[in-house]
This record gives C-alpha cells, structure tokens and sequence, in this order.
C-alpha cells in the first residue's frame, strides 16, 4: 500500500488503484480460485493476468498461472539445462 510518509493516509495513486483493483476482477475466469495460499509466483501471475488489457495476452498469462498452479509444468528439451 502506498503511504504518504507524512500522515499515513493512502496516496492518490493506491486509491485510484482500488478501482482498477475492482474492474480486474470482473474478468477473472470462472475456474479460477480466489488465490488463497498461492505463493509468489502464483501471486505475480494472477495480478499480470488481471492488469493486462490485452486479451489474448491476458489469456496466456491465466494459462501459466493455471499451470503453476496445477504443478503441470510443459516439461523442457533434454541438453536445455544450461
């Protein structure tokens, strides 16, 4: 939360982020839990999911946090390893 330094209240702009907060997760997907317990990861990919304008981005983004969420992974070639 973003804190004016001065007087503790909320800056403008974590309140503005309230309402952009509200429209995103309208467009959460009908088989997406409510992200109880997801660690960072699944955190970081669930708010770029809800941020982006893009759908077809957006989409792709639900998609990984689906499969991070599942465990199920695409596994990698053999020799990718680095």
């Amino acid at each position: 939360m973003a804190v004016d330094p001065v007087d503790g209240a909320r800056t403008g702009e974590e309140i503005l982020g309230d309402e952009s907060d509200e429209s995103a997760k309208r467009d959460i997907p009908p088989d997406i839990p409510d992200g109880d317990g997801d660690d960072i990861v699944a955190r970081q990919l669930r708010e770029a999911a809800m941020k982006e304008k893009d759908p077809a981005l957006s989409e792709r983004l639900w998609q990984e946090y689906r499969d991070y969420t599942s465990g199920s992974r695409p596994k990698q070639k053999e020799g990718s390893g680095g």
